[in-house]
């Protein structure tokens, strides 16, 4: 009689289970998903301009002349499987509709991973509300709105190395995974550095030989040599022509507090902007409070759980527990490191430690994930912040003029390079009253209108294997 009673709490947890997925999944994925298809044009700032290298890249696939003025790299470029990804879409499909599927599969994939992901690392606790939170922090982080395209898909392939490495690879694989997610992210490759040095310092300290730590020493560098050679490539091919910024720091305190407070960015909450950079939430600050507060909670739970998680790491090499969890603990140690000491522009990248506080809590759940309360808490702030978010969106592509995918930012002054980036974002939101968690999500959005028109024209960015816009090519020769 207890066996049958047993057998059917189980049922009933399952069906339970089952139920609450469904819900979770149409919040986080069916609901933003359908948002995405509706509106005119897939608006998320930067995405406008890299649907726009896809389509000059696909291109020069199918026809060459129509897009000669575009220069490709001659050397490996780290923001590349994304772009080539998405071409392959511009190759097969309307641009709007290309751009939109991708930013679906894109979804699908998150959820799909991080349901993979809570499976392996989430047991004991509230598997559900882990892989909500983890699809709204991970999968709509502020990337995402950014329209940071290569960056996303370096971070969901991130995301399925982890499980990979932590069943266990070969050094030949592990090698790949360096060279894919190199060609992908710079940042996210320095994510896989910090576990390869991880690696090597755990078999340093646990070898009892010289030759054992020769030997650990030498597969270090074997596995980091081939990612290595391109980083190298590519760092002498770009050395000549660097990338500008608009701002920087202006020093150690302003780099610290900005580096204290880009967390917040995590949060779930985004603030909306109209084309001349007035806030939807303008005149309803309420909700933007609301949201703003909804981040704080959000940024102290996961924060207050990675603190502890990190702490109890300090003891686990004495105490038992799994080579895997010790090595991800020191790979997370060298990433808070190198949160602290990179600066706010390096090398053409903007805010490259911004990027790495996602693969921390990547990190920190494959080190131990199994503080329940933190689910069932962190799920309502994300879920809240989440839904004004995405209800400015439908609210956005509704008002704005039916059918036109075009439309121009606005900024109600001119402003230069700054070396404060507290000043520099003060000009550039300088139409509402709200200096933080801002998105322009309709800049470049002209890049929609050339694409509908095929009109290929000018180079927003010259960080992708596109590296030059050359329309002398085009000119008739006397």
């Amino acid at each position: 009689m207890n066996s049958e009673q047993n057998d059917l709490a189980q049922k009933d947890s399952l069906r339970l289970g089952n139920a609450g997925l469904l819900a979770a999944a149409i919040l986080a994925i069916v609901l933003p998903s359908m948002l995405v298809l509706w509106a005119p044009a897939p608006w998320f700032h930067d995405y406008a301009e890299w649907l726009f290298q896809s389509k000059v890249l696909a291109l020069k696939w199918t026809d060459p002349e129509s897009v000669a003025a575009y220069v490709l790299a001659a050397y490996p470029v780290p923001n590349t499987t994304g772009l080539v990804l998405l071409s392959g879409f511009s190759m097969l499909l309307p641009p709007m509709l290309a751009g939109k599927l991708f930013l679906l599969g894109l979804l699908l994939g998150w959820a799909a991973v991080l349901r993979s992901w809570v499976r392996r690392f989430g047991s004991g606790g509230p598997q559900i509300r882990m892989w909500l939170t983890l699809v709204l922090v991970f999968g709509f982080s502020p990337f995402f709105w950014y329209g940071y395209l290569n960056y996303q898909v370096a971070l969901l392939l991130l995301l399925v190395f982890l499980l990979r490495w932590q069943r266990g690879v070969s050094a030949l694989e592990m090698a790949a995974w360096g060279g894919i997610l190199l060609l992908s992210h710079a940042t996210v490759a320095a994510v896989w550095l910090c576990i390869v040095a991880a690696e090597c310092l755990h078999q340093l300290q646990s070898a009892a030989r010289s030759r054992q730590r020769l030997i650990a020493a030498l597969r270090a560098v074997a596995v980091a040599a081939p990612s290595g050679l391109l980083a190298l490539w590519f760092g002498l091919a770009r050395w000549s022509a660097p990338v500008g910024i608009d701002a920087d720091t202006s020093g150690v305190i302003e780099a610290l507090i900005y580096k204290a407070g880009f967390p917040l960015m995590l949060g779930t909450f985004r603030n909306l902007l109209w084309p001349d950079g007035s806030a939807l939430l303008e005149q309803m600050p309420v909700f933007y409070w609301t949201g703003a507060i909804l981040n704080l909670l959000l940024l102290l739970l996961l924060a207050l759980w990675g603190m502890r998680v990190l702490w109890a790491g300090r003891s686990w090499e004495s105490s038992g527990h799994p080579p895997k969890q010790r090595i991800a603990w020191i790979a997370a140690l060298l990433l808070v490191l190198a949160y602290l000491l990179v600066p706010y522009q390096f090398y053409g990248t903007v805010n490259p430690a911004g990027r790495w506080l996602i693969p921390l809590l990547a990190l920190a759940c494959l080190i131990g994930a199994q503080q329940s309360w933190v689910w069932r808490l962190a799920a309502w702030p994300a879920v809240l912040g989440a839904s004004i978010s995405w209800g400015q969106y439908a609210y956005l592509a509704a008002a704005l003029p039916a059918g036109q995918v075009s439309h121009p930012v606005q900024f109600k002054q001119e402003f230069a390079p700054s070396h404060s980036v507290f000043a520099f974002n003060e000009a550039l939101y300088s139409n509402t009253r709200y200096s933080y968690f801002n998105y322009r999500l309709l800049i470049g959005s002209e890049r929609f209108e050339q694409l509908r028109q095929q009109h290929y024209q000018g180079l927003g960015f010259r960080t992708s294997v596109l590296v030059d816009y050359q329309p002398e090519i085009l000119a008739p020769r006397e």
